[in-house]
């Protein structure tokens, strides 16, 4: 099922020049970095086969076999599933893979039975830790070993595909523009920014693994959804739906909900994604969505009170 909102505010954007220098932003950092990410990508296939995650799962779990302290707990169980029963070792290799402090010390571990094997694996491991590190994603991504504070800004620039950059796009000119309409240019601006960087600091105090990077503009977009959802909590939206990815009239059609309620509604889904996903699984940034959401009903709450608006947008 696809749910979208369906309002005039993105018909009036040129009223909101921030917004579209944002997005025009997002789409230029993504001409930039796509490319690097797409022909990397392309050598990481060739290196992550099958036979490799094996291998890679193997050795991972005798790393943390001797090594108690290192992985999640997730990783950790799978290994000693791994180690016992010879369960899940492709699973465990693809899960070693966005382990940093692993792939670090692949390259001084010693060699253990099949030392052909284990030189083979070893040079491939490197490899992909090169050729993964140098990813424009990863490089201009936050995580827990980011160095420097560059990525705490350019990670909300960052996406991981064209979908994911589309549908940031989408909210941002509909809701940015409302939103800077209501608070002006400047007190927009700063609420984006304020609201993207609590929303990565929500991620890396809840969320975060090491090795596991955040990208995308999607925290400080959530908290201008929580900035909307403040001024036009009763609101009356329009909503597109569509039952089934087939443009068939009978599957497809719109319907209104006071904004609060359907906003809140879809940030629900965040709490229970992040209740529901493994820590260390990677996927969806819930806290980061949270985070920022949170940041932008609060700041939305300390700058207007709320009442009806009759309007429908």
């Amino acid at each position: 099922m696809i749910i979208l909102p369906w309002l005039r505010g993105v018909l009036g954007a040129h009223r909101a020049p921030v917004t579209w220098v944002l997005f025009i932003m997002n789409l230029g950092f993504a001409l930039i970095t796509f490319p690097g990410d797409y022909e990397g990508s392309k050598q990481l296939k060739k290196i992550v086969t099958p036979e490799f995650l094996r291998s890679n799962g193997r050795i991972y779990a005798d790393y943390l076999e001797k090594n108690k302290e290192e992985g999640t707990h997730l990783n950790r169980m799978i290994a000693g599933r791994v180690l016992s029963v010879e369960q899940e070792p492709e699973f465990l290799g693809s899960l070693a893979l966005q382990d940093r402090g692993f792939l670090s010390q692949a390259r001084v571990l010693a060699p253990a039975g099949d030392q052909v094997a284990f030189t083979e694996w070893q040079e491939k491991v490197n490899s992909f830790h090169d050729i993964w590190s140098s990813l424009p994603s990863i490089f201009w991504g936050l995580s827990t070993d980011s160095k420097g504070g560059v990525q705490w800004i350019s990670h909300a620039f960052t996406h991981g595909g064209y979908l994911h950059l589309l549908g940031n796009m989408y909210f941002l000119l509909i809701f940015g523009s409302l939103v800077e309409i209501w608070l002006g240019s400047a007190v927009f601006f700063l609420g984006y920014l304020g609201c993207g960087l609590f929303s990565a600091i929500a991620y890396i105090l809840v969320q975060a693994e090491p090795g596991i990077p955040i990208v995308g503009a999607s925290g400080a977009i959530s908290g201008i959804m929580g900035l909307f959802c403040a001024r036009y909590f009763k609101t009356r939206v329009k909503f597109f739906y569509m039952l089934l990815p087939i443009p068939i009239k009978t599957f497809m059609g719109t319907f209104t909900a006071p904004a609060g309620i359907a906003l809140l509604l879809w940030i629900l889904q965040d709490v229970t994604g992040m209740m529901a996903s493994p820590v260390g699984a990677g996927g969806v940034a819930h806290a980061a969505h949270l985070g920022g959401f949170l940041a932008g009903l609060t700041m939305g709450a300390l700058m207007v009170k709320i009442q009806p608006v009759d309007a429908h947008l």
